[in-house]
């Protein structure tokens, strides 16, 4: 089931697949976010497959990052299938699907055309209208 697309929406639509930065601003309301991250969030738009690394401490937002890239491209890239993973299964479950549903649960879901009901949020998944999931 595809969100109803009207042309204000797939305009938005098209301009956060493009822009995840907007997307994360906009959609779902973070005011704060460092020029890394932005820097990341926009490499991640550029060329396909491109492959992402970077150092970083303790506490300056690494996870946060990874929940809005992950929440991006599970509702901006339709039936399609965003898998999580990290050096080991502690980090998965106790650090980044906490944090993927901290901020899932900010989204603004009107300005994608979804309704709220149609997401099912799970302990380590998000499914999307029954057609595509982020694992």
């Amino acid at each position: 089931m595809k969100p109803n697309v009207d042309t204000e929406l797939a305009t938005r639509i098209i301009r956060y697949r493009h822009d995840p930065v907007a997307f994360v601003r906009e959609v779902i309301g973070v005011e704060e976010i460092y020029g890394y991250q932005a820097e990341v969030l926009r490499a991640l738009a550029g060329q396909p497959r491109v492959k992402i690394a970077w150092r970083a401490g303790r506490g300056v937002g690494k996870s946060s990052l990874c929940a809005w890239a992950v929440l991006w491209h599970t509702f901006l890239f339709y039936e399609s299938r965003t898998v999580t993973t990290a050096s080991n299964w502690r980090q998965v479950e106790r650090i980044l699907w906490p944090e993927i549903h901290k901020w899932e649960s900010r989204v603004d879901y009107s300005k994608l055309g979804f309704e709220r009901s149609s997401i099912d949020v799970q302990k380590i998944g998000l499914i999307v209208a029954d057609q595509w999931l982020s694992l």
